[in-house]
């Protein structure tokens, strides 16, 4: 991985000009889907060996960021996080009133919400390859519902969740053809998972 990080820094440098990739001046909206989906992991997790006939599904995690390039190599902004995991269906006994008991099933629905500030540091210079790396930090929901397949009153809100959401984005690498639109990837951790790839699109700079 080092090698290949190290290969791309170079290339990018060799063709460095001044219509870089990162302008100062410029504002770079990023428009991405990533993996994996923490929300489905959990609620995968409540699965039983007699709920294998039906998966946990997901949505996400899909992300927005829309960062300003304070200088050439600084970009500072917002970030939006959102993705969804639904259960497969669940069931516990519920005590009747003729001493016996009565099996509920339900659903478990996550949906993570994160609303973060974003920075990263750009390595390189070239016209159409662009190398970073940076930080997000800031503030999580997660609003967690239980729906009932057999009896609409099971159907409740379980509540939030709410706190410190964070992602590292160790590199990212970014190709601008043309230079005001292109596609990105970037690998790190986090609460909008290990990879994220998408569009970008570059305006003014």
């Amino acid at each position: 991985m080092s090698v290949i990080v190290a290969t791309v820094l170079c290339l990018g440098v060799s063709e460095n000009s001044g219509a870089q990739v990162m302008r100062k001046g410029s504002m770079n909206l990023f428009f991405g889907y990533g993996a994996p989906n923490i929300a489905r992991s959990y609620v995968k997790g409540l699965e039983t060996p007699t709920t294998t006939e039906i998966v946990a599904s997901g949505r996400g995690p899909f992300t927005f960021t829309g960062q300003y390039a304070a200088s050439n190599k600084l970009a500072v902004g917002v970030q939006f996080g959102y993705q969804s995991g639904l259960s497969a269906p669940l069931s516990w006994e519920q005590p009747n009133n003729v001493g016996g008991t009565d099996t509920r099933r339900y659903t478990m629905h996550m949906r993570i919400y994160t609303f973060m500030a974003k920075a990263d540091f750009h390595y390189t210079k070239g016209r159409f390859l662009d190398v970073y790396s940076g930080a997000s930090v800031g503030y999580g929901i997660a609003h967690v519902q239980y729906n009932g397949t057999e009896d609409p009153e099971a159907i409740k809100d379980f509540g939030s969740l709410k706190g410190l959401a964070y992602s590292i984005n160790a590199i990212g690498f970014r190709v601008m053809l043309p230079q005001h639109v292109g596609a990105f990837a970037e690998f790190g951790y986090g609460v909008l998972g290990f990879a994220t790839v998408g569009i970008s699109v570059k305006t003014g700079g």
